[in-house]
């Protein structure tokens, strides 16, 4: 039995959702980039982890990434973490304090493989897998995507701390929680910066 209290703990895949299931085919199966070549486990790309059917009367939320860590996909990914171990520890708590669980969320990537030594990702590999989030984003309907880090928040044009507008939706940018790892200082705003969300969506 697993003992880490991660919120972003994975069962094991079994959606029970159709199109999901369908889309999750399709990203298993892509060899468009170099990267998704390389990999030893192409089975073990990241599929997006959530709650379904969302509660009625309840909009989901979609948290966007970058792309999986590679220690993550090699370390942790048996053990089930969307997230590796110390960042997702910490995301878990700041969400926590903020008062969210983890049926709260859709969780997915813009990238769904790492890269090798974690380096930055090529327009060219966002552009190949950015059709894979535009069919989640169908499916799953968000009222709101919450983007972590610069990467993501640049592909979506938003701002830091700022809700925008993106083709009929709205965006929250915040800050990659590793960096928190960096400056804990700022953990007390984050944690704020959280709770405008939940006030958002409470709303």
């Amino acid at each position: 039995m697993p003992t880490s209290q991660n919120l972003f703990l994975k069962k094991p895949y079994k959606l029970f959702n159709p199109q999901l299931d369908e889309l999750y085919q399709q990203i298993n199966n892509c060899h468009k980039c170099n990267i998704s070549n390389d990999l030893v486990n192409i089975t073990d790309l990241d599929k997006g982890y959530g709650k379904l059917p969302i509660h009625e009367g309840r909009l989901p939320v979609l948290i966007v990434g970058i792309n999986p860590s590679i220690h993550r996909t090699k370390i942790c990914m048996e053990k089930g973490a969307f997230y590796g171990k110390t960042t997702g520890d910490l995301l878990t708590q700041l969400l926590k304090k903020a008062g969210f669980n983890k049926d709260d969320f859709w969780i997915t990537n813009l990238v769904k493989c790492s890269t090798p030594n974690n380096r930055n990702l090529s327009e060219e590999e966002i552009k190949n897998c950015c059709k894979y989030l535009f069919r989640e984003l169908e499916i799953i309907d968000p009222k709101l995507i919450i983007c972590l880090g610069t990467e993501v928040k640049n592909f979506f044009g938003g701002r830091f701390y700022t809700f925008t507008d993106w083709i009929l939706r709205k965006v929250f940018s915040l800050p990659h929680p590793a960096q928190l790892k960096y400056n804990p200082s700022f953990k007390s705003e984050y944690i704020n910066q959280l709770k405008r969300i939940k006030e958002y969506i409470n709303g």
